[in-house]
């Protein structure tokens, strides 16, 4: 194959990854409406468990060709594009934030994101033996915070007390019916796109490694700019989306959530690996990328959090720092890996 075809279908698959992601969020939107889920559990549960299957198929994919480190770089590189994600958006829809509460819950899942990421920075650094079965210790580790956390913040949600509608049309003020999408259809289509992003995904990393490979930047950090950016493109269509329909709180769910979700992956990522823990087989720089990504977390929610308080000057300061971060944390990254 080519280059200009490895790059074309490269193009192509990131195309139709970004159009799914799309219908995604629109039909994310009546599920939020018709349950009593809410806009951030359907981003932080829905969304940004279909916006991550890139990541998943990618990296899985990305194990079983012998590029382990594709595969991590581009993990812990969508956690740090994520929050790149948040930080521009909102900037942008900065008015959709004025007087916007924070919930316990969204702290909770991004506290959630913040310690399942510091864990796999440990559990790359230090080595804390062989495998547990089909996965290694930090793994496990990784998947029981995650769990459990989702559970007891689950548990303690603020639901919307709107009540589901329990017909697929109702009257309206001139006595006439009008459809409400019906909830099963909603999600069929729902799924009908999650399966055409599953679908497309692995496609990138087979692209993407031969990419590495002529570009010459090498696994690492190949995966955490350019296939990063690009299994994150899905974050970013939702997310605007999102945000250009007014509803931040499905996508500050989405990015948070998918920064624990991807942490979350590591496990599949373990089982695929046969030579090892995932975590200990993988070069210790991804710590620095995983590091980064955390300090990238706490910047961009407080900026945002200033943005909540009209602090608008101030917010907009702290979340161009973050964009800043981003680009220093990948040059650094990329300076330890030539």
């Amino acid at each position: 194959m080519s280059e200009l075809s490895t790059f074309l279908i490269f193009l192509l698959a990131g195309t139709t990854i970004v159009l799914a992601s799309t219908r995604i969020v629109r039909y994310g939107e009546t599920v939020a409406k018709t349950t009593r889920l809410g806009q951030f559990w359907v981003g932080a549960l829905m969304v940004a468990t279909v916006t991550s299957l890139p990541e998943l198929a990618t990296d899985v994919s990305a194990v079983l060709i012998d590029a382990p480190n594709l595969a991590a770089g581009d993990l812990f590189g969508s956690s740090l594009a994520n929050m790149l994600i948040l930080a521009m958006l909102s900037i942008v829809f900065f008015d959709l934030w004025k007087g916007y509460e924070i919930s316990s819950t969204e702290w909770s899942a991004w506290i959630l994101a913040l310690i399942v990421t510091a864990e796999s920075a440990f559990f790359i650094l230090v080595d804390v033996g062989p495998r547990l079965g089909a996965v290694g210790i930090g793994s496990l580790f990784i998947v029981i915070t995650y769990l459990v956390g989702t559970h007891l913040s689950f548990r303690n949600k603020n639901i919307q007390t709107k009540k589901p509608k329990e017909t697929d049309t109702k009257l309206n003020d001139t006595g006439l019916t009008f459809e409400i999408p019906a909830i099963n259809q909603t999600l069929l289509l729902f799924t009908v796109w999650a399966a055409v992003i599953l679908i497309t995904a692995p496609i990138l990393a087979h692209t993407g490694a031969s990419l590495a490979t002529i570009t010459g930047l090498g696994d690492t950090l190949f995966g955490v700019i350019t296939l990063a950016i690009l299994t994150s493109l899905p974050e970013l269509a939702s997310s605007f989306t999102a945000f250009r329909k007014g509803m931040p709180s499905m996508a500050l769910g989405n990015l948070i959530g998918s920064n624990g979700i991807n942490m979350l992956i590591i496990v599949a990522v373990d089982i695929a690996l046969t030579d090892g823990p995932f975590l200990q087989t993988i070069s210790q720089i991804h710590a620095l990328g995983a590091i980064a990504a955390i300090l990238m977390m706490i910047i961009t929610i407080y900026g945002v959090l200033l943005l909540t308080r009209s602090h608008v000057k101030l917010g907009k300061t702290l979340l161009t720092t973050a964009i800043l971060f981003y680009i220093m944390s990948v040059s650094l990254i990329g300076i330890q890996t030539t």
